[in-house]
Protein backbone atom coordinates (compact mmCIF):
# COMPACT_ATOMS: atom_id res chain seq x y z
CA UNK A 1 0.00 0.00 0.00
CA UNK A 2 1.40 3.31 -1.07
CA UNK A 3 1.44 6.60 0.81
CA UNK A 4 -1.09 7.93 -1.68
CA UNK A 5 -3.49 5.05 -0.88
CA UNK A 6 -3.13 5.67 2.87
CA UNK A 7 -3.76 9.37 2.31
CA UNK A 8 -6.93 8.62 0.29
CA UNK A 9 -8.20 6.22 2.97
CA UNK A 10 -7.54 8.81 5.67
CA UNK A 11 -9.43 11.51 3.73
CA UNK A 12 -12.28 9.06 3.08
CA UNK A 13 -12.55 8.14 6.79
CA UNK A 14 -12.31 11.82 7.85
CA UNK A 15 -15.07 12.71 5.38
CA UNK A 16 -17.33 9.98 6.75
CA UNK A 17 -16.65 11.10 10.35
CA UNK A 18 -17.47 14.71 9.48
CA UNK A 19 -20.63 13.66 7.65
CA UNK A 20 -21.80 11.38 10.48
CA UNK A 21 -21.05 14.01 13.15
CA UNK A 22 -23.03 16.57 11.15
CA UNK A 23 -25.92 14.11 10.86
CA UNK A 24 -25.65 13.39 14.59
CA UNK A 25 -25.85 17.10 15.42
CA UNK A 26 -28.86 17.56 13.14
CA UNK A 27 -30.70 14.55 14.57
CA UNK A 28 -29.86 15.59 18.15
CA UNK A 29 -31.30 19.04 17.48
CA UNK A 30 -34.45 17.55 15.95
CA UNK A 31 -34.83 15.12 18.87
CA UNK A 32 -34.58 18.05 21.28
CA UNK A 33 -37.31 19.88 19.35
CA UNK A 34 -39.49 16.74 19.44
CA UNK A 35 -38.94 16.45 23.20
CA UNK A 36 -39.86 20.12 23.71
CA UNK A 37 -43.07 19.71 21.72
CA UNK A 38 -43.92 16.51 23.63
CA UNK A 39 -43.49 18.40 26.90
CA UNK A 40 -45.82 21.12 25.65
CA UNK A 41 -48.35 18.47 24.63
CA UNK A 42 -48.12 16.75 28.03
CA UNK A 43 -48.62 20.11 29.76
CA UNK A 44 -51.81 20.59 27.73
CA UNK A 45 -52.96 17.07 28.64
CA UNK A 46 -52.36 17.91 32.30
CA UNK A 47 -54.30 21.15 31.98
CA UNK A 48 -57.24 19.35 30.37
CA UNK A 49 -57.10 16.64 33.04
CA UNK A 50 -57.15 19.21 35.83
CA UNK A 51 -60.17 20.94 34.29
CA UNK A 52 -62.02 17.61 34.00
CA UNK A 53 -61.22 16.84 37.65
CA UNK A 54 -62.57 20.26 38.66
CA UNK A 55 -65.82 19.46 36.84
CA UNK A 56 -66.14 16.25 38.88
CA UNK A 57 -65.12 17.95 42.11
CA UNK A 58 -68.07 20.30 41.64
CA UNK A 59 -70.50 17.43 40.98
CA UNK A 60 -70.40 17.36 37.18
CA UNK A 61 -70.03 14.35 34.90
CA UNK A 62 -68.62 13.82 31.42
CA UNK A 63 -69.76 10.25 30.79
CA UNK A 64 -68.89 6.74 31.91
CA UNK A 65 -65.29 6.74 30.61
CA UNK A 66 -64.46 9.87 32.56
CA UNK A 67 -66.48 8.65 35.56
CA UNK A 68 -64.20 5.60 35.79
CA UNK A 69 -61.05 7.69 35.39
CA UNK A 70 -62.26 10.08 38.10
CA UNK A 71 -62.77 7.12 40.47
CA UNK A 72 -59.22 5.95 39.69
CA UNK A 73 -57.88 9.47 40.37
CA UNK A 74 -59.79 9.57 43.67
CA UNK A 75 -58.34 6.22 44.76
CA UNK A 76 -54.79 7.30 43.88
CA UNK A 77 -55.26 10.71 45.54
CA UNK A 78 -56.49 9.02 48.72
CA UNK A 79 -53.49 6.68 48.67
CA UNK A 80 -51.11 9.65 48.23
CA UNK A 81 -52.79 11.47 51.14
CA UNK A 82 -52.50 8.36 53.33
CA UNK A 83 -48.79 8.03 52.50
CA UNK A 84 -48.19 11.74 53.22
CA UNK A 85 -50.01 11.36 56.54
CA UNK A 86 -47.78 8.41 57.44
CA UNK A 87 -44.70 10.51 56.64
CA UNK A 88 -46.09 13.37 58.77
CA UNK A 89 -46.76 10.94 61.64
CA UNK A 90 -43.18 9.67 61.51
CA UNK A 91 -41.87 13.26 61.43
CA UNK A 92 -44.25 14.39 64.21
CA UNK A 93 -45.81 17.13 62.05
CA UNK A 94 -49.05 17.93 60.28
CA UNK A 95 -49.90 20.15 57.35
CA UNK A 96 -51.39 23.58 57.93
CA UNK A 97 -54.93 23.50 56.48
CA UNK A 98 -54.43 27.02 55.11
CA UNK A 99 -50.95 27.23 53.59
CA UNK A 100 -49.77 23.60 53.61
CA UNK A 101 -46.62 24.26 55.67
CA UNK A 102 -45.37 21.53 58.01
CA UNK A 103 -46.31 22.34 61.60
CA UNK A 104 -45.25 20.41 64.73
CA UNK A 105 -48.26 18.38 65.96
CA UNK A 106 -48.33 20.09 69.36
CA UNK A 107 -48.39 23.60 67.85
CA UNK A 108 -51.63 25.50 67.87
CA UNK A 109 -50.59 27.95 65.16
CA UNK A 110 -48.76 27.77 61.87
CA UNK A 111 -45.30 29.36 61.97
CA UNK A 112 -45.63 30.48 58.34
CA UNK A 113 -49.15 31.95 58.03
CA UNK A 114 -50.04 32.41 61.72
CA UNK A 115 -53.47 30.80 61.49
CA UNK A 116 -54.82 28.34 64.03
CA UNK A 117 -54.09 24.73 63.12
CA UNK A 118 -56.40 23.27 65.75
CA UNK A 119 -59.46 24.00 63.66
CA UNK A 120 -60.24 24.91 60.08
CA UNK A 121 -62.82 27.40 61.34
CA UNK A 122 -62.06 30.79 59.77
CA UNK A 123 -63.26 32.67 62.87
CA UNK A 124 -60.28 31.40 64.90
CA UNK A 125 -57.48 33.10 62.98
CA UNK A 126 -54.27 34.61 64.29
CA UNK A 127 -54.23 38.22 65.34
CA UNK A 128 -52.41 39.18 62.15
CA UNK A 129 -52.60 37.55 58.75
CA UNK A 130 -50.00 38.94 56.34
CA UNK A 131 -51.15 40.28 53.01
CA UNK A 132 -49.36 42.22 50.35
CA UNK A 133 -51.11 45.50 51.15
CA UNK A 134 -50.94 45.31 54.97
CA UNK A 135 -47.45 45.49 56.46
CA UNK A 136 -46.66 43.37 59.52
CA UNK A 137 -46.78 45.14 62.87
CA UNK A 138 -43.47 46.54 63.99
CA UNK A 139 -42.45 44.72 67.15
CA UNK A 140 -41.58 46.85 70.16
CA UNK A 141 -38.29 45.00 70.25
CA UNK A 142 -37.04 42.18 68.11
CA UNK A 143 -36.83 38.80 69.81
CA UNK A 144 -33.27 37.79 70.57
CA UNK A 145 -32.29 34.46 69.03
CA UNK A 146 -31.17 31.98 71.64
CA UNK A 147 -29.56 28.57 71.30
CA UNK A 148 -30.98 25.44 72.92
CA UNK A 149 -28.88 22.63 74.35
CA UNK A 150 -29.09 20.69 71.07
CA UNK A 151 -27.65 23.65 69.14
CA UNK A 152 -30.88 24.67 67.39
CA UNK A 153 -31.61 28.40 67.43
CA UNK A 154 -35.00 29.60 68.66
CA UNK A 155 -36.76 32.77 69.70
CA UNK A 156 -38.94 33.35 72.74
CA UNK A 157 -42.39 34.84 72.15
CA UNK A 158 -42.82 38.17 73.99
CA UNK A 159 -46.52 37.42 74.44
CA UNK A 160 -46.65 33.88 75.87
CA UNK A 161 -42.99 33.10 76.57
CA UNK A 162 -42.96 29.90 74.52
CA UNK A 163 -40.07 29.07 72.21
CA UNK A 164 -40.34 28.81 68.42
CA UNK A 165 -37.62 27.92 65.89
CA UNK A 166 -35.65 30.90 64.60
CA UNK A 167 -37.03 32.01 61.24
CA UNK A 168 -40.70 31.37 62.05
CA UNK A 169 -42.91 34.40 61.53
CA UNK A 170 -45.53 33.43 64.12
CA UNK A 171 -45.46 31.82 67.56
CA UNK A 172 -46.28 28.11 67.45
CA UNK A 173 -48.17 28.39 70.72
CA UNK A 174 -50.26 31.58 70.59
CA UNK A 175 -50.05 32.63 66.94
CA UNK A 176 -48.72 36.12 67.62
CA UNK A 177 -46.23 37.78 65.28
CA UNK A 178 -42.67 37.09 66.46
Amino acid sequence: MSASDIKNIAFDVAGKVIKSSGEFAKTAKLKLQVSTEEQRLNALYMEIGKKVKEIYDYGGSLGSVFDEKYREISIITNKINELKERVNTIKGVRDCPFCGASVPKESGYCPKCGKSTTTVDFSNQALFTPTEDVPPPIPEQSPIPETSTNGQEFVTCRSCGKQSPKGDKFCLSCGRWL
